[in-house]
């Protein structure tokens, strides 16, 4: 196995991973030609059967698929995925890379069984409609209103925004990335009534459009309708799924910008803490992620749904996407908006680890939090009740968090990813 078919059997590891267990369940269900009795295996094995089954560049065009059926087409999957679909067209560009045709004999088959079909229903509609639509790619030499059509497959959808017109009147607008068989572009939608209107995965047909500044615009007098549905190069959807996301700045560049616009960062978790705040008189749970790339450390606050998420481990490397400036007296921070989202780039590596557990900070049936002295540094770490019981012979129950607190301090050499420890060295 090759570095590139590597990097993608760790990805393959990471996507099974995130999904829960009947999402687990649907995407073996969906994968078709494997054998009844393996789709029982483990998630390591499904992995390996997944790759030796459909091949390298195969089953990543498997897992695509099946990952918008489950539905799990979201910006995290998609961050994992965009990668390789940009290999799987240069690929096709590059007859001399390896392509679909030299993978598994099942995958071969499927292909040349749907290539005549493709053809036709990409190739016969396309000829009747080249007097009424425009192409994304032809866009850019149109006139700012544009009264031919275009068509287009929406990749991903904003969340709504609120945003004051110039009378001060307060109005709902989102946005959306989406592609055709020539290009990407980013729409900006204006109307709370038009969200329920588009969806993920489906196509449309927009008339009477503004178009400006490489963004095309949706308004009252837009027209819209339902063409026959129709898939995109795999490229123009991994640009559709990231055009709606804010540029990527370093957090110096970010926190010493003072700027008002979204913005999104990259770097490597370093604290985590949870808490809860009043706003409005009213109890919201706040998430803070200290997030640390080679030019700075800042505090991310996630707020309202985000801040339940567990997206994120310390130690793992994280974009977060759309974020806002918040500045606090002397502090500054960065906040989530409506349409941030935390990617995960990279895993935390596990480590062994040397410290001495002095405290406990919190204790439930399912997990303990510990406080350790690590590297002249006071830490807190995860530990799932039942190995703690385990390892020091403790018996769960109401006197457990006293009778481990009964043996504290305790010096102990232990696996760790992130802040969570896997096992302990006795």
């Amino acid at each position: 196995m090759n570095s590139s078919d590597e990097n993608w059997r760790d990805t393959l590891i990471k996507i099974l991973e995130e999904l829960t267990n009947e999402e687990y369940k649907k995407m073996v269900s969906l994968l078709p030609g494997i054998p009844g009795g393996k789709k029982q295996t483990a998630k390591l094995k499904m992995v390996d059967t997944i790759i030796k089954h459909f091949g390298s560049d195969g089953s990543i065009a498997e897992i695509i698929t099946v990952m918008k059926k489950i539905p799990r087409n979201d910006p995290t999957i998609r961050g994992f995925l965009i990668p390789f679909v940009q290999k799987l067209e240069r690929n096709k560009q590059n007859p001399r890379n390896k392509s679909f045709e030299d993978e598994s004999p099942a995958a071969n088959r499927r292909k040349r069984k749907n290539e005549g079909k493709l053809e036709t229903e990409v190739s016969g509609p396309a000829t009747k409609k080249l007097d009424t639509i425009i192409p994304i790619a032809s866009l850019k030499s149109c006139e700012k209103f544009v009264n031919k059509g275009i068509q287009v497959k929406v990749i991903r959808i904003s969340q709504m925004i609120s945003y004051n017109t110039k009378e001060g009147e307060k109005k709902i607008m989102f946005y959306m990335g989406v592609a055709d068989d020539t290009g990407s572009v980013k729409i900006t939608v204006y109307g709370k009534e038009k969200y329920k209107n588009f969806k993920e995965g489906s196509c449309y047909m927009l008339h009477r459009v503004i178009n400006e500044e490489n963004t095309v615009k949706v308004t009252s007098k837009t027209q819209i309708s339902d063409p026959k549905p129709f898939d995109v190069p795999l490229k123009f959807e991994a640009e559709a799924a990231i055009l709606i996301e804010s540029p990527v700045y370093s957090i110096a560049e970010a926190v010493g910008s003072k700027q008002q616009t979204l913005m999104s960062i990259e770097g490597f978790v370093n604290e985590i803490e949870s808490k809860k705040v009043t706003v409005d008189n009213k109890q919201v749970v706040q998430r803070i992620l200290t997030v640390q790339d080679e030019t700075a450390l800042v505090n991310v606050v996630l707020w309202r749904e985000l801040a339940q998420l567990r997206k994120a481990l310390v130690g793992d490397k994280v974009r977060v996407t759309n974020l806002r400036i918040n500045e606090y007296y002397e502090s500054i921070s960065l906040n989530s908006t409506g349409t941030t989202n935390v990617i995960k780039i990279q895993d935390a590596p596990m480590k062994t680890l040397n410290m001495k557990i002095i405290s406990v900070k919190g204790c439930t049936k399912a997990k303990v939090t510990l406080v350790a002295e690590l590297d002249g540094n006071v830490k807190s770490f995860i530990v799932s009740t039942k190995l703690l019981a385990q390892t020091y012979d403790i018996k769960p129950g109401l006197d457990f968090k006293k009778d481990f607190l009964a043996i504290l301090p305790k010096v102990v050499e232990a696996r760790v990813k992130g802040n969570i420890i896997k096992s302990f060295f006795t």
